[in-house]
């Protein structure tokens, strides 16, 4: 039976997962649980980023893919890995332009370098966003190199013009139902996130929950 418009409210003892539908709450009692409930993109952290046109770089690709949405016309992407640069060509794809990409310590294996020289996106290696500018929407962004201990080098600060700012630089599990069914999780260095460590024999994570993102493995 597949409910769309549902969300599982949590899981109890006995297996027993609320689902919230549009017609109402139904109790299911489930022998077994598999938990695919994926990950959730994390902010970047910088000064003003609260201002209206700074969004999570898979906000801006859904306003795109489900509504036919531009976010911006002109943005600056912050990332610290590979899905940032699918996403900033991605919506270069779609008509809006990557002014910059801050990159805050992507490996270079995952860096599509000949499509960003090909779509002509500057690349700036260990950088940061410092601050967004603009009272009521974003108008600028400055920019500046990053030392090993996250500390930028505001003398080699740039300022570079924008209408939207997108991040991508981290995941972090949507975790609740495991560790409400009584796993763990423990941080994975390679992935740079939690990823679950011990469930019970009857429930099991899948997907990106399990750090999984590739669909081939």
């Amino acid at each position: 039976t597949l409910h769309t418009r549902a969300g599982a409210l949590g899981h109890y003892a006995d297996h027993l997962v609320p689902v919230a539908t549009p017609d109402g709450i139904i109790k299911v009692r489930a022998r077994g649980v598999l938990l695919a409930t994926g990950v959730i993109e994390q902010p970047a952290v910088f000064h003003n980023n609260d201002r209206p046109g700074v969004m999570l770089a898979s906000g801006a690709q859904r306003l795109l893919h489900r509504f036919g949405v531009a976010a911006c016309r002109r943005a600056i992407m912050v990332v610290a890995n590979g899905e940032g640069y699918a996403a900033a060509l991605d919506l270069h794809a779609a008509g809006i332009e990557i002014a910059a990409i801050a990159d805050m310590g992507t490996p270079e294996s995952q860096i599509p370098a000949a499509r960003l020289l090909a779509a002509g996106i500057p690349v700036h290696r260990d950088h940061a966003i410092h601050a967004a500018h603009g009272e009521s929407a974003v108008e600028a962004a400055t920019l500046a190199p990053v030392d090993a201990n996250g500390h930028c080098d505001l003398a080699r600060a740039h300022r570079v013009p924008c209408d939207g700012i997108f991040m991508s630089v981290g995941w972090a599990p949507a975790g609740q139902l495991l560790y409400q069914a009584g796993g763990r999780l423990r941080h994975d260095d390679t992935l740079a996130m939690p990823v679950p460590e011990a469930w019970p024999d009857t429930v099991v994570p899948a997907g990106r929950l399990n750090g999984v993102f590739e669909l081939d493995r």
